[in-house]
């Protein structure tokens, strides 16, 4: 099974987003994906729930 932080970059990816892109559109720091693609966090439910 895909972690959360595989699926999440595969999907980016697929979709031609950017980190920024993706960031913005979910009011977050583009950090926070950064950190969520690399594994070192995960998104909260809310944040999840909006994917």
């Amino acid at each position: 099974m895909k972690s959360i932080a595989n699926k999440l970059k595969e999907l980016r990816h697929a979709r031609r987003i950017s980190q920024q892109q993706l960031a913005s559109s979910l009011n977050v720091d583009r950090s926070s994906i950064a950190n969520w693609e690399n594994g070192r966090r995960i998104p909260d439910i809310n944040t999840i729930s909006m994917l």
